[in-house]
């Protein structure tokens, strides 16, 4: 009986098994995308990884170092002793990867507001990578200048070299965060909210470490700190967002 029952059963699979559509659907189909390939994408994250993989590679023991001053202000200021450039090709690296996810990451979030409707999603990553770039380095420069006119150039670098070591954290976030987006089944809806999440994390800590070790390493008043991040940090981020929403 259970022979009868087994081979039974085995009959009524073959049939499906070999069946001609059924593999033809199985195999030569090809598998259905939401969106069609973004190749431009493809390669500036490609570019991203490979640069990951050359500061592993390379660099290691000092990779490990500038993310541990994001939390540590002790090793950030051995950093600093060992002759830390911003030029240096660890820290340019690191710093076209921020530039390079970050417009990945803010032309999908547009694209997924749906803010710059009749712009191609290209030129807004184009313009997005430039616009980053520049601002970063005009901020280098402002805050050298700003040093020199206070009297207070090793202040005005440590708040510098804060603001490039957050941001080369927060572009492998955004490395992560842009895989996820293109290379997973994850949703946006949850992936666009959890990388502005980390990104304001990282944005508010360094703010309070600002304040901190401002008032405690060279006596800055904590009301002079307050209006100096909110003049230059958090207004222009307020207005940014701002029209950026009613675009």
């Amino acid at each position: 009986f259970y022979f009868y029952l087994i081979l039974k059963v085995f009959l009524e699979i073959i049939p499906s098994i070999f069946a001609k559509n059924e593999l033809f659907l199985k195999h030569n189909e090809a598998l259905p995308r939401i969106e069609p390939y973004n190749l431009p994408v493809f390669i500036l994250l490609f570019i991203s990884c490979a640069l990951v993989i050359y500061i592993y590679l390379r660099y290691y023991k000092k990779s490990l170092q500038v993310f541990s001053s994001v939390v540590s202000y002790g090793v950030f200021q051995q950093i600093q002793r060992d002759g830390y450039s911003f030029f240096r090709s660890f820290s340019i690296s690191l710093f076209l990867i921020y530039v390079i996810c970050s417009a990945i990451f803010f032309t999908d979030l547009s694209i997924y507001s749906g803010w710059f409707k009749n712009i191609p999603a290209e030129m807004i990553t184009l313009v997005s990578v430039l616009a980053i770039g520049i601002l970063v380095l005009a901020k280098g420069i402002l805050s050298n200048l700003f040093g020199i006119i206070i009297k207070e150039k090793n202040a005005t670098e440590d708040s510098f070299f804060q603001y490039t070591f957050s941001l080369y954290t927060g572009g492998l976030v955004m490395l992560v965060i842009c895989l996820l987006i293109h290379y997973s089944n994850f949703s946006s809806m949850y992936l666009f909210p959890l990388g502005l999440g980390l990104l304001g994390f990282l944005f508010m800590f360094r703010m309070i470490k600002i304040v901190v070790f401002g008032h405690l390493q060279y006596g800055f008043s904590i009301f002079h700190l307050v209006l100096y991040l909110c003049a230059v940090e958090v207004i222009p981020l307020a207005v940014f967002i701002k029209v950026i929403v009613r675009s």
